[in-house]
Formats: C-alpha cells, structure tokens, sequence
C-alpha cells in the first residue's frame, strides 16, 4: 500500500512541475462536466419553440352545396383562415404544389394538403356509408433524420401536436358552418327549403302506407290458401302431405305468397279429379253395400261444401283487399271464383243426390270436369300475376325505406305463420309511417315559427368552445410518479453515464499506464522534491543538493498496478464531482437526493477509470478500441434513452452486462427518488465489474504481455501508429 501511494505521489509531483502536464489534467476533468452540462441544457425543453416550425398549407378544396340549402361551403378556405390566426405553430398558407416542393427542400417541415372533396367529407360525415375526410400529410424524413440518440423524442410530440391543433380547428370550422346554417334558415329562402323537405317526407309517408296495406293483403292471401289446401286434403281422404313437402319450402320471402295461392288452386282442381276415380271404384265394385256407398257419397260432399267455403273466403279476400288496389282484375278473378263455386255447388248436390239414391247404376257427374275447368280459369285468370306485383310493390317499398331484412324475411314453418308475419311487416311500416307524420308535425312546426332551438341547444353559443372538446374530448390528469422537472432531467442520467465512460477513455489516452522499475526517495531538501534516479541526467546530478539519496527501491507489480490505477482514480473523482455538483447548482437539476448524486458518481467514475485502465493495461492500444466499442454499445443498450422493451432482442440480451446499466440506473434513483433499495442494489451490481477488471488487468496481464508487445511492434512498423 505504501509503495503504491508513492507512484500516486511521485505522479502528482511530476505534474505540479509541468504547465502543460497541468493544463492537460484540467482539460481532462472539465471535458466530461463540459459534455453533460451542454447537453442536458439543450434537451431541457424541445417541445417548448413549436411555433418556429414551418408547416406549409394549401387547400383544393371545391366547396359543397346542400340539396336542401342553397348556400355554398368551403370549408377548406375557412380551416386557411382559422390557422392563419393560430400561434401554435408557424402556418405557411401556399399553393399544393409550393407546399410539397418546400417540403421537399426543407423548407419546410411538413405540408398538409386539403383534398378537392374536402367540404363535401366533412359535412356529410353523419350519412351511412360516407367516409372520413382525408387530409394529405407530407413530411420530410431526410430532414428530421435523428442522429443523436433522443432526437427522435421530438418526431411523436410533434405529430401530436399538429393532430391536435388541425383537429380543432377543424372542428371550430364546422360548429361554425352550423351556424352560418342557422342564420340562413332565418332568412327568407327557409320556408322553401322546409317545403322541399317536407314534400319529401310525405312522399314517403305514402309509400309506406301502401306498404303496409300491400303486406297485410299478402298476408290475407297466404291465410287464404289454408283452407283450400284442408279441403282438398279431405276430398281426396289420403294423408295430407306435410306443408314442410309441399308449400313451406317456398315461403321464404314474400313473392312465394304466389306460388302458395297457385299451389293451393292446383290441389282443389287435381282432387276433383281423384274425386271421379273414386266414385267409379263405388259402383264397379260388386261387393260394396248401399249404406256404405251412401256414407261415403256423403262425406265427399261434405269435403265439396268445405272447399266451397274456401273459396267464398279467398273471394271476400279478394273484394276487401285487391279491389281497392286493381279494381278491374279483382272484379274478373271474383266472377271466375264465382263460377268455380257454381260448379262445385252442382258437384255437391250431385253426390247429395246420389246418396240418396238407391240404383246401383252410376249418375251422370259431368259437373267435375266443370269444377275442375272452373278452377283452371280461376288460376288463369291472372291471379298469380297479381299477388306477384303486390310483392314487387312491397319489396320496392322495402329498399326506398331501407327496412331491416328480418322485417321482410319470412322465416315461418307454415303458412299461418307467414300470414301472421306479413301483418307484423304491414305494422313496421305503420310505426315507421307514424314517425315521418312526427317529423312532418316538427317541420311544419319550424316552418311557421322559425324555432332551430333544438340545434342551439346541440351546438351552444360558443362553437369555438365545443370544437375544443371536439379535439380533445378526454383530458388526462397527469400524475408523476418520481417526477422529473424536464426532458433534459429525464435524460440526465445518460448524458452523465456517457460522459464519466469517455472521461475514463480520455484519461487512459492521455496517461501512460506503466511505471517506471525503481523509485528513489529522497530525504527532504531544499526543492522538497522526489528524484527518479533511473532516468535522472548528469545535469540533473550536478543539481542535487549535499543530502545523499536514499537507495533506489524496487516497486512490486501490484504496487505500480493499484498505485497508477490511483492516479487515475483521483482524476475520475475529480471529474464525477465538478460533474455532479455543476449539475446541482449550475443546471439546477433539483434531485431528490443529491448525496446519492453524487455518491453515483464517484462509485461510476472508479468502476468506469478501472475497467479502462484494465483494459489499457492488459491490452493496450487494442485494450482502448475495445473502450470504444463498449461505449458505442453502451449509448444504445444500456436503457438510457429508450426503454428495452422497445429494442431489438439482441440489445436486451446484452444489457445486464453492462456497467452503464446500473450507474443509469443509480443516477435515476437519485434524480426522481429510490424505491426501495433499487439505489443501492444498482451500486451494488456495479461494484461487481471490480472482479473481471481485476482479473483481466491482474492476473491476465503477464500473459497477455507478448501478445501485447507483438501488436505494439506490429503498429511501430506501420511509422504511422
């Protein structure tokens, strides 16, 4: 230890009798001070000069028109006039073309273009389907390339800040353009434009209350078809086939109420003529009773009557629902569905007649083949076309008032059921109906009184104050958790890490790291000096004063190993103090704890001077190229600037094997307040690069020396290194 404190003193004497050597040693502790300070100052506030920043805006804008108001809006020229008087940042108001040509040379930051729809986007945002205005951002990424490690801070606060300011001046522009509208209802061409939109709504209002009487006639036609298809079940006497076979399949939207009517027309018709088949089998079978042929004479005509009764209802159905919609064909399908009756009237009272009768030859019961024929003229008389049209005319109705699907869709397992859905159909278009005869009562209310409080109360007298909730409709309470004054404090504890690391590089460039063999100590003389006998000169002899030196010693390698390393020590503390104490009182700073400021600093500037100096010392040149890139690596991966979870893989692998990781770590507990014992577990951690510095520049370094000396003869070739 003794020898060691020489070196450390014979060094430091050796420098108090040079200048320069003086001079360089001050230049070594005030250039990491120098660094840090500087650049904690200007990153103190980037965001707070915005208004310097050029953005160049041009507008394309054509206006819009409305269809009900004749006035014409462009709120392109009103957003150009908006941010002229907005101090936030510096508009530049130019032409498209201007405006992306200055971004491109620099001029400017950015340019925002307002595209020719831009009027017309933003003021029918509110119809289904429209789309969001679209505004034209250019930026100049060339001219905001970040070379500094937290320039790039500035890119998101920026855009943020444009976001906001555009937004609401946009939104002022439009609140506006609400009350320009305003004004214009009460001017004299309002009762015109109320007139257009209330012919409009009436119009409508029609449509769907033919709509509604078109869907419960549907549905009475579908409910029509029931008892035709029961009758004629019963006439043939068969199981009748499941309406899922039969009909149910085809009900799926309204036009199948046509083919269910036609379907239901075509059984009664065929079951006439199984009727006939039926009737033979009665007489040309020998073995069958009078009472039996009788009883079943009469149930078929019993089955007649019923479907006769089918008939009788689809023919009111016809007079109460088609007549008033086609007065002409409905008075041709009711004569014809007169006739079918008749006819099946004359094969009822046949098969009456022949139960009655007790010959066993058959009657005559040509009267099928009429009521079949009957029937075909009734299918034929265009009815199915009918109920066709009616399905077109309610679907046409569906798409003008764009109904929702489920209220059309039949999803039905019967034909009851899709009876009883047409009429739910026939009510959505009453209620919707209902609603236009409000809105027709509030618009003739408008009309007459020039009443727009109901927008007043929307909008509010102050457009400007609703567009700013506009722009920023969620405002967030920030609460710090270990607050930091500014950027410039947050980014602090790099700049401090980064400049301590380069103090130790410069320290090993500029220091010599060997030590000479034998130091001579001398007894106290005039000059109060030390004399290095070993590389003293006869003129240096000549000068020595009567008192005899003491005899030279020899200096152990550790000795000359921790004895320069104290040499190097002392410049770091010297460095890390006027560092961390200008950062307190000169940058006012304010840290938390500024002992612990400073504490970081002497134990960064010993841990960062050894791992140098090891370095130095084991490898030499190689060894301080090897500083170098840690340092490189250090800037990026040590968590500084950004945090690690944004960093690729490989930077955050490496960075718990970096002492930079942990003084940052400290230096932030001390700025902003430890949690915990998070301060000194950093210290700690840190504490432990002492060992490999010891062993690469203890125990490493003797066989490590030919290989040194070997690339130190290599670059003394080279005349040049």
């Amino acid at each position: 230890m003794r020898d060691a404190l020489s070196v450390i003193k014979n060094d430091f004497s050796k420098v108090r009798r040079s200048v320069m050597a003086t001079c360089m040693l001050l230049f070594l502790i005030i250039i990491p001070l120098l660094f840090t300070w500087f650049n904690v100052l200007a990153a103190w506030d980037p965001f707070g000069n915005t208004k310097d920043l050029k953005i160049a805006v041009a507008s394309e804008d054509d206006g819009y028109t409305s269809d009900f108001f004749p006035i014409e809006v462009n709120a392109g020229d009103q957003v150009l006039s908006q941010l002229r008087a907005n101090e936030q940042m510096d508009w530049v108001i130019t032409n498209p073309s201007d405006a992306i040509e200055g971004t491109k040379s620099g001029e400017y930051y950015a340019s925002i273009i307002l595209p020719s729809t831009f009027s017309d986007d933003m003021l029918t945002f509110y119809a289904d389907g429209s789309q969001p205005a679209q505004i034209a951002l250019h930026t100049n990424e060339k001219k905001n390339a970040l070379a500094p490690t937290i320039a790039n801070k500035g890119a998101e606060g920026i855009s943020a800040n444009i976001s906001e300011t555009f937004t609401r001046t946009i939104g002022d522009v439009s609140l506006g353009l609400v009350t320009s509208l305003s004004d214009f209802l009460d001017q004299g061409d309002t009762q015109d434009a109320l007139s257009r939109i209330e012919a409009r709504a009436e119009n409508l209002q029609s449509q769907l209350r033919n709509g509604a009487r078109t869907a419960r006639t549907m549905g009475d036609l579908t409910e029509s078809a029931i008892p035709l298809l029961e009758s004629a079940q019963r006439i043939i006497d068969t199981p009748r086939p499941s309406l899922s076979d039969t009909t149910r399949d085809g009900i799926t939207d309204i036009s199948a109420s046509s083919d269910a009517l036609d379907g239901a027309l075509s059984a009664t018709r065929e079951s006439y003529a199984i009727v006939g088949d039926r009737i033979d089998a009665l007489y040309e079978t020998a073995n069958i009773s009078r009472e039996t042929r009788s009883e079943t004479l009469n149930t078929l005509a019993d089955n007649v009557q019923l479907n006769i009764n089918a008939y009788e209802g689809l023919k009111d159905t016809v007079n109460t629902r088609i007549r008033p919609l086609a007065p002409d064909e409905a008075a041709t399908l009711t004569g014809q569905l007169d006739e079918a009756i008749a006819a099946q009237e004359s094969v009822r009272d046949r098969l009456r007649a022949a139960s009655d009768s007790d010959s066993p030859e058959r009657p005559d019961f040509s009267s099928l083949d009429r009521a079949s024929s009957a029937i075909e003229d009734v299918r034929n008389s265009g009815i199915r076309d009918q109920v066709s049209q009616l399905a077109q005319t309610l679907r046409g109705i569906g798409d003008t008032i764009e109904l929702p699907e489920g209220d059309i869709q039949l999803n039905t397992d019967s034909l009851a059921g899709a009876s009883a859905a047409l009429d739910d159909v026939g009510a959505t278009l009453d209620q919707n109906a209902d609603r236009l005869d409000d809105l027709l009562d509030r618009i003739n209310t408008a009309s007459r009184t020039g009443d727009l409080s109901e927008i007043a109360a929307i909008v509010g007298d102050d457009p400007e104050a609703f567009a700013q909730a506009l722009a920023a409709p969620v405002e967030v309470e920030r609460q710090a958790i270990y607050p930091v004054a500014s950027f410039g404090v947050g980014m602090a504890p790099l700049y401090t890490t980064l400049a301590l690391w380069v103090g130790a590089l410069l320290a090993a460039v500029a220091l010599r790291t060997d030590v000479a063999a034998k130091l001579t100590k001398h007894r106290p003389n005039r000059f109060d000096e030390e004399v290095d006998l070993e590389n003293k000169t006869e003129d240096d002899t000549a000068e020595i004063p009567s008192e005899a030196p003491e005899e030279p010693e020899e200096i152990g390698p550790f000795a000359k190993y921790f004895g320069r390393y104290g040499t190097f020590a002392l410049v770091g503390l010297a460095q890390s103090t006027l560092l961390t104490l200008g950062l307190i009182f000169f940058v006012k700073l304010e840290p938390a704890h500024p002992f612990l400021l400073v504490l970081a600093g002497w134990v960064s500037s010993c841990i960062f001077m050894l791992l140098v100096y090891a370095l130095t010392v084991a490898l030499s040149n190689a060894g301080k190229a090897l500083a170098v890139f840690l340092l490189v690596i250090q800037i990026s991966s040590a968590g500084g600037s950004y945090p690690l979870q944004l960093l690729p893989h490989w930077f955050q692998s490496v960075s718990p094997w970096l002492p930079a990781t942990y003084s940052i770590r400290a230096f932030r507990s001390a700025l902003a307040g430890s949690y915990g014992a998070d301060y000194w577990i950093a210290l700690a951690t840190l504490l432990l690069f002492i060992i490999p510095a010891l062993i690469l520049g203890v125990v490493l370094r003797k066989p490590l020396a030919n290989y040194t000396s070997g690339l130190n003869k290599a670059l003394a070739k080279t005349k040049m290194m």
